[in-house]
């Protein structure tokens, strides 16, 4: 089976459009596979870890249907390839239904299990399972699937992160202080932040982006300073230093229509029941809005419509989930996958990455077991928001997670034909 997952994350105006293609072919089952046969798909969770620490690690492995497993078989053999080559028998996985072993529901070709995962050396690791199958032949044989890949990075050196949030804070302490109050400054208040931030000794680069400043750190953590600026109506721009970030400029209104699909006359979005046959694989509904109590929410003509379409539709029974402010975090992202029409109101930076409403905390757990990992795989980055009022007032919020692609390449699951913008 060949699960590949494409994305485009592209920024139109102040809403992000997320399109994701997952396309699938199926192939003809061999009827005398053999050790690196492509027979089923393995996710591992999390999918990349620091060096020198125990994790909680959840694998499952899926088995193709078209694949005919040995009788009563209800376990087989995790194994590890380590950066050398080396190869290690590390676990058991289990299709036994005992929810200790993180099976749910006996017989269904689904192994799994959880393991405290330890590794002193970073690289690039390979899993991979044993298992007994029948051939063509009727015989039962042995074989090993193809490998999957996860990465083992070293870990932060002392006081390296801190210096990061430092700098952040400082950086955005610099851009308010080259505005001096005034809403004018605020593009020679960029290159000159910029400017300082090339002086400090744990940045790599700084760039000016369409959504502010981007900074790549000595570490290999990339984060952002994302700019908006208040228009003449109070409405506050999602990240972005374009035309439609000042006040003296006129804003185009892209409809709802054509915000998911373009210009091109196509599908018209209409009636529910009109989105479900053409479009979505399921019926849950998301409308993910993190700053929601800063940005006063989706309360104009996007969510307005989209809500309409789908309380209305009593035939249908849309189910809608609403997750704002602190609840829109990196674990609501990862369910994005349950849902077949998704709305992310949020900040964007330059195409790249979107705004969480979850504030960087070095002291979690979750930092310390995923998060760090996460920045290392640069599928997290570090978001501050700045906010430029149309008087000159300059106001600074706290960091916060943002997403990237390689974040959403890697969610667990497929979209069910969804709808994400």
């Amino acid at each position: 089976m060949t699960n590949t997952k494409q994305y485009t994350l592209i920024t139109i105006y102040t809403i992000l459009l997320f399109t994701f293609l997952h396309l699938g072919c199926k192939k003809d089952q061999d009827l005398n596979p053999a050790s690196g046969t492509d027979i089923g798909i393995m996710t591992i969770d999390p999918g990349q870890v620091i060096s020198g620490q125990y994790v909680d690690m959840t694998i499952q492995f899926t088995v193709n249907p078209d694949v005919k497993l040995a009788d009563t078989i209800a376990e087989v053999t995790l194994i590890q390839i380590d950066p050398s080559g080396s190869k290690t028998d590390l676990a058991t996985l289990y299709d036994n239904g005992d929810l200790i072993k993180f099976d749910e529901i006996k017989g269904d070709k689904v192994f799994s299990n959880q393991i405290s995962y330890y590794s002193d050396k970073a690289g690039d690791y390979q899993f991979l399972i044993s298992v007994k199958i029948i051939d063509g032949n009727g015989n039962t044989k042995e074989i090993e699937s193809t490998s999957f890949k996860f990465t083992v990075y070293e870990d932060l050196k002392a006081g390296e992160f801190n210096d990061v949030m430092l700098t952040q804070y400082n950086g955005a302490n610099e851009f308010k202080t080259q505005v001096a109050s005034n809403v004018n400054n605020v593009l020679s208040a960029v290159d000159k932040t910029i400017s300082w931030l090339k002086t400090q000794d744990n940045v790599q680069d700084a760039v000016k982006s369409s959504a502010g400043i981007a900074i790549t750190y000595k570490s290999g953590i990339k984060a952002s300073l994302t700019i908006s600026v208040e228009d003449q109506n109070g409405g506050m721009t999602l990240g972005g230093l374009g035309k439609d970030s000042f006040p003296n400029r006129n804003r185009q209104f892209l409809p709802l229509s054509e915000q998911t699909r373009g210009t091109t006359k196509n599908i018209i979005l209409t009636r529910g029941e009109d989105i479900a046959a053409n479009l979505i694989g399921n019926r849950k509904v998301l409308i993910f809005e993190p700053y929601e109590s800063v940005l006063k929410g989706l309360t104009g003509p996007s969510k307005t419509e989209i809500m309409k379409i789908f309380n209305e539709d009593k035939c249908a029974k849309y189910e809608v989930d609403d997750i704002a402010n602190s609840d829109a975090n990196i674990d609501a992202v990862s369910g994005f996958t349950q849902y077949g029409f998704v709305l992310i109101y949020t900040h964007g930076h330059d195409g790249q990455e979107f705004g969480t409403g979850e504030q960087v905390d070095e002291s979690t757990f979750k930092f310390a077991d995923k998060y760090k990992a996460m920045l290392r795989a640069i599928k997290l980055t570090i978001m501050k928001n700045i906010q430029v009022t149309k008087t000159g007032d300059v106001i600074i919020t706290k960091d916060v997670y943002a997403i990237t692609p390689s974040f959403i390449n890697d969610l667990s699951g497929k979209f069910p034909n969804s709808h994400v913008m």
